[in-house]
């Protein structure tokens, strides 16, 4: 066992005690609350305290999650490699307006990723999406008809995320495949690490992680080869899909919808518009992350082509744009 995956078995697990605590600030008056989560949750422990209250989760071997709320089981979930096996082309579709011009005939004969709000556009083109990927809080808090909408279709989610989805919609990982990632440092159950403890520990285990020269505190930009151990958000969910998607076997990949503007989504959101800062995070997170993907998959037997005719990045980050 790597440095890494030790580090990931040993997991300090929140109690009861800790879950009581939790549900107080979320009870409490902003102001007041903030302050209170400020001293309960030292600096390093901060990324924890998005999870619902009340909502706790138990390893069960090697990537498989037991979550429960209040010690009720809320759903067993897979580890990553058991969500789906990919082995035809794949296509990643974002909700960028552009991604409504596509071939929907076409997409049937290939392994459909839906990211975010995607389902719901698939689903009025009759199309069933093999995955679903949503690592966003705020998506879950605000995007439950997307969940409606595909309630059979797997779901690669993280602790906090999959807490939301599950205390908005009760029962709904009864039945419903779901694999938990984690972003890299913001591991459930550990606190952070200083930046040269990080780049040191990844190094003893063999490099999964692809790390920009400069630090990075909230390791927002990078690439992860092992996406079951952590994966870098680029602030984009289509980052964390295609880390999944090439864990998970896939060779030939193409990009629908990645528009990275602010000319809104494909979908109507009617009174419950969330803003985008795709614009904003561009120069900072995004272009930097895929620089990072580039570099990383330079030389390996994979092929990404991004099929948006708007998306600013440049075309030589991908086989063919």
């Amino acid at each position: 066992m790597t440095p890494l995956k030790q580090l990931l078995a040993d997991r300090a697990i929140p109690t009861s005690s800790w879950g009581g605590l939790h549900r107080l600030t979320a009870n409490t008056f902003p102001p007041l609350g903030h302050l209170i989560e400020r001293r309960i949750w030292p600096d390093g422990w901060r990324h924890m305290r998005s999870i619902v209250p009340g909502y706790l989760f138990e390893q069960t071997g090697e990537g498989g999650w037991r979550m429960k709320d209040r010690g009720n089981l809320v759903a067993e979930c897979l580890p990553l490699r058991e969500i789906a096996k990919i082995d035809k082309p794949v296509t990643i579709f974002a909700t960028g307006p552009s991604s409504l011009d596509c071939d929907w005939q076409r997409l049937k004969e290939r392994f459909v990723i839906a990211v975010n709000g995607a389902t719901g556009v698939l689903k009025k083109r009759g199309i069933r999406p093999d995955l679903h990927v949503v690592i966003d809080r705020q998506f879950a808090l605000s995007g439950v008809s997307h969940f409606t909408d595909s309630p059979d279709v797997p779901l690669v989610t993280t602790h906090r995320a999959g807490s939301v989805i599950a205390s908005l919609l009760p029962g709904y990982f009864a039945k419903k495949p779901i694999a938990l990632i984690e972003r890299v440092n913001s591991w459930y159950g550990q606190p952070r690490l200083a930046d040269k403890e990080l780049r040191e520990l990844n190094e003893r285990s063999g490099s999964p992680f692809h790390f920009p020269d400069q630090p990075d505190k909230k390791c927002s930009i990078g690439w992860s080869d092992a996406p079951q151990l952590g994966v870098f958000s680029g602030f984009t969910v289509v980052m964390s899909a295609l880390q999944v998607a090439i864990y998970l076997g896939a060779k030939d990949i193409e990009i629908i919808g990645m528009d990275l503007s602010a000319a809104g989504r494909a979908y109507d959101e009617g009174d419950n518009a969330q803003p985008s800062g795709l614009v904003n995070d561009y120069a900072k997170y995004i272009l930097p992350t895929f620089e990072m993907m580039h570099r990383a998959l330079d030389g390996r037997d994979v092929e990404i082509r991004n099929l948006s005719p708007v998306c600013p990045l440049p075309a030589h980050l991908f086989t063919r744009q």
